[in-house]
This record gives structure tokens, sequence and C-alpha cells, in this order.
């Protein structure tokens, strides 16, 4: 997981829900400059209403920016359209969604990811090919050339061969060249990596060059014929299946993002624990409603609690399910809720909360008259 503050807080800031966020660009691939920025891509959730009606929401939305000294080009789409990249032959979307530079993941993330290793098929070849060939013409564009575009035409042709024989994404050319072993790349990552963006390639063989493309090319179309991968994805059913269960499922923005744990007991009872061991706790129903504060440092070790919640919680199963949890964890814009078994533990935290704030006398006999699991 990528943990920079900077990245977290483009995550929070969204206007919609995150599936997953992740880092794709130079830093993907293995040869980030002093001052590359961090291309972040992910998949948005856009609402019910967004969706069915005929005034559609943001397909796709795109921001970019210098955040703390930090420059960030953020695009994600809604899930819907990236669904639908994914059926067809579309790298870019494959290594966003395979990428192991994770800023904000799910467990739809986790389960797309697995789906869409079944996505990739034999015509893959034809993004990468294309891919080659406009990085190739960007690089004869410019005298002297830069370092940027030789590097991408390498890294997409032997991406491309890798995917076509295994059946495995690979982004990163430091990796893939481990077993490519191509004497050259080397040198042009160690030129990108310590210059800038925009280095040159002050004494390029371009004839040299020419011929590598070249022939690295006709590996590709050499491996696209002889790959075993499939004519065409075969999951369109479990991505229909997936989009069904998030759109009208309980994949929901996380609205407050002080609070780490939401409880909430039947109908009546909520309490929220916050960052700082303070917490919220009410009771509101048949006409009543009472709230209390819990001071700061109420509630301790909120990361091991958590992680104990999480233990004792399993998926909700049913609507008839009445101990829900939201865990809230550090840069998530999305909640999931849970169904926790043991109640003896939310009774002992709803407790905890009720007795530390003895300022409401009324909250504490609801407490003990209509609590439901004394």
């Amino acid at each position: 997981m990528i943990n920079d503050p900077r990245l977290l807080k483009q995550v929070e800031v969204h206007p919609y829900p995150l599936l997953f966020a992740t880092i794709s660009g130079a830093h993907l691939y293995g040869f980030p400059s002093p001052d590359s920025d961090y291309d972040l891509r992910g998949v948005h959730l856009l609402p019910l209403e967004d969706v069915v009606g005929l005034k559609i929401g943001e397909e796709t939305v795109e921001k970019s920016g210098i955040h703390d000294g930090l420059e960030i080009d953020l695009v994600t789409h809604d899930a819907r359209k990236f669904f639908g990249l994914l059926l067809k032959k579309n790298g870019y979307v494959l290594e966003q969604v395979l990428s192991p530079l994770v800023v904000h993941t799910t467990p739809e993330h986790a389960e797309l990811r697995e789906i869409a290793k079944n996505c990739i098929t034999r015509h893959h070849a034809h993004h990468y090919l294309g891919f080659a060939e406009t990085q190739w013409k960007l690089f004869q564009k410019e005298d002297p050339p830069h370092v940027k575009p030789l590097l991408y035409v390498y890294r997409v042709l032997l991406t491309g061969i890798h995917l076509m024989r295994t059946g495995e994404v690979e982004a990163n050319l430091g990796r893939l060249n481990e077993g490519f072993k191509l004497p050259y790349i080397p040198e042009l990552i160690e030129r990108k990596v310590a210059g800038t963006e925009k280095g040159r390639l002050e004494r390029a063989d371009l004839a040299f060059h020419q011929r590598e493309y070249e022939r690295l090319r006709a590996e590709l179309e050499m491996a696209y014929q002889e790959s075993k991968l499939s004519e065409a994805p075969k999951v369109v059913e479990a991505l229909n299946d997936l989009l069904v269960r998030i759109r009208l499922g309980d994949f929901a923005p996380c609205h407050e993002p002080d609070e780490l744990i939401s409880l909430r007991v039947g109908v009546p009872w909520r309490l929220e624990i916050r960052k700082d061991g303070s917490a919220s706790v009410r009771y509101q129903g048949w006409g009543i409603d009472e709230q209390a504060e819990a001071t700061p440092g109420t509630f301790k070790n909120l990361e091991t609690l958590a992680s104990r919640l999480t233990e004792l919680s399993t998926p909700i199963l049913s609507e008839g399910d009445s101990l829900i949890v939201v865990l809230h964890q550090q840069g998530q814009s999305t909640c999931k809720e849970r169904v926790l078994r043991d109640a003896q533990v939310v009774t002992r935290l709803f407790r905890m909360a009720i007795e530390a704030s003895q300022v409401n006398e009324r909250l504490w006999q609801l407490f003990q008259d209509r609590w439901p699991y004394c």
C-alpha cells in the first residue's frame, strides 16, 4: 500500500466513493524522474439517481494539480464505463486495476482484480502494438530525441510480448528486462531516473533503436500469432453481477472522515467512535431522541479495536441482521457495512460510551430498559 497522505487526500476529497485508486505511469513502469507527476487512476461509483435517469452523472473525473509539493494527475471512471473498457482490448485499464502500487482498495477491488485476469485475450496485443507505434513517432519527432518515449516504446513492447506468452500483466520495465536481458535498458532507465521528465538523448543511435523497435515489434506480432490466450473475455456475467451488487448494495461513501468505527444496533441505537477516542452515542426512535458525548480518550488502541471487530464480523447476509459495524480506514472514501456476531462486545462498547458521558441520565435509563442484549 502507498501511504503518502497527499495521495490519500485525493481519495478522501473525491466527489464519489472509490472502489480503488492505484498508481500508473512512470512510477508503475519503473522509471520515474525526480520531477515526474503521480498518475492516480481508479474507479468511482455514481449514485443510482445519476445512472437511471436521462441525466447521466460524471462517467469520468479528471483533476490535475500540485498538492503540498506533489504533482498529481487524477483520472477515475464510473464502474460501468471501466468494466466496459475491461471487456475491450484495453491494456491501460488492465494495468490500472492490477497495479501493485495501491493507494486505496476495497473488497470489491479484490474481486475485480480476479475478474480482470480473465479479461485478458490475445487481442490485447493490438493495444500494445498501437501504443508502441504512437510512442515511436513521438521519439522520432524531436531532435535530439527525448528519453521518455523511447522507454515507453520498449516498456510497451516487452509488456505485450510477456502478456502474450504468459497471460500475466507486468508493467515494470526493470522486472521485464530480468527475462529479456536487453543490455541497453538499464542505461536508459538510469538516464530517465537520474534526469528530468523531458531529458534528452544527446547521442542517440537512432539506427540501432530503429532496428530494435522493428525487431521487438515483429516479436510481439509473432507472440500474438502463437498465443494460447482466449479470443474473447469470458467474464461478462461476473462483471455484470459485480456492477449490479455494488450499484444496488451497501457500497456507500463515508460521510464523516473523523469517524473510525460506527456501530448500529437495531433501529434506534447508534455509536460513532472517532479517531481521538471520543464518541457519540444516540438512541433515536418511537418519539425519543437522546444523545451523549464521550470525551476524547474514552476509547484507546483504536486500530486494535478495529481489527478485532473485523475478525468478529462478516458481510451482511440478510436485511434482518441487526448488529451492524462500519469500519472507516485511513484514506478510504467508501464504507462497507458488516454484521457483528458478538453482542457482548457491542454491549461493552455502548456501556463505555454512556458511562464516560456522565451527563445524560435519560440515555442511561434507556440503555438499562431497552437495550436488546442484556
